[in-house]
């Protein structure tokens, strides 16, 4: 039988509370565009949660896209070791997203550095969570 240890430990806690709580995100985002709520129009309370108007079709697909990696994040730390090939794929692929967004934003006409279309306070961070758990997986 294998030892855990103490970081492996942690890297399963950190996975499933924030699993659960990228569910949670992401799963009210999918049904509020879902179900086209207007919090989520342009000038809705809720717009800087989204990329575009409500008839656009990214948001939903990508939220949802969340949802079921949010899923597996909640798998995945049960056992990360069974589940490594996932966490290295997260870490490239947030890796890659957040390398391609960070000159976008810092380049768009009406971005700040610390916003990008209100996104800061929306999806595009998970990048960086994600990649500090991956990168701690990889430490092991």
């Amino acid at each position: 039988m294998e030892t855990v240890t103490g970081r492996e430990n942690l890297l399963k806690r950190f996975l499933l509370v924030y699993g659960y709580l990228s569910l949670v995100l992401f799963g009210t985002l999918s049904v509020g565009l879902f179900f086209h709520m207007p919090a989520f129009d342009k000038g809705g309370v809720l717009n800087w949660t989204v990329w575009d108007d409500m008839s656009d079709h990214a948001p939903l697909m990508i939220t949802v896209i969340y949802f079921v990696w949010s899923i597996f994040l909640i798998r995945s730390s049960r056992n990360p070791r069974a589940y490594a090939s996932f966490l290295d794929f997260t870490m490239w692929a947030n890796l890659a997203h957040g390398l391609i967004m960070i000159p976008q934003g810092i380049g768009h006409e009406n971005v700040s550095l610390q916003v990008h279309d209100g996104h800061s306070m929306g999806p595009h961070p998970r990048w960086s969570h994600r990649l500090s758990a991956d990168l701690a997986w990889n430490l092991r």
